[in-house]
Order: structure tokens, then C-alpha cells, then sequence
């Protein structure tokens, strides 16, 4: 009863919460089993046929290199954030 009246991340006796600091793993891998199952059912359903590469192929530098940016701040946001256990 400590663990909810306490208003931090810590209860009063020094231990870690331990629904707060467990792993997140079974959660997580269901979130992507759901999208991916929906992701396939969608495109089942859906049924289109694969775009032309060359209007693709023949894109401006600039959105390159702002695909490039983009996935460099995502991988930069998950290595800076990540809290170290």
C-alpha cells in the first residue's frame, strides 16, 4: 500500500517499484505482432500494385539528404534517451 500512496518512483523502504522499473518486453512484442498482422491484412485488402521506382530514383538531393537527417534524429533520439539500468 506504501508503493501507491508514495508520489515518486521509489518506495519508502528504498527499493525500486517494481511494476515501473520491470521490462516491457511482452508488451512490446505484442504491439508489433497487432500492427503487423494489421499491416498485412490492410495490404491484402487493399491489393495495389507496386509504384514506379524512376519518378523516385530521380528526386532532388535535398530529399535525400532530408530522409537521411530524418533517420539520423531517430536513431539519435533512441540512443540519448534511452535510460541507462
Amino acid at each position: 500500500m506504501d508503493a501507491l500512496a508514495s508520489s515518486g518512483s521509489r518506495r519508502r523502504d528504498g527499493r525500486a517499484h517494481p511494476v515501473r522499473h520491470r521490462p516491457c518486453t511482452l508488451a512490446v512484442a505484442l504491439s508489433f505482432l497487432v500492427g503487423t498482422v494489421i499491416l498485412f491484412a490492410t495490404t491484402a485488402v487493399v491489393r495495389r500494385s507496386m509504384p514506379e521506382l524512376g519518378p523516385i530514383m530521380n528526386a532532388p538531393w535535398w530529399m535525400w539528404f532530408g530522409g537521411l537527417l530524418g533517420a539520423f534524429f531517430v536513431c539519435a533520439s533512441i540512443v540519448l534517451t534511452y535510460p541507462a539500468f
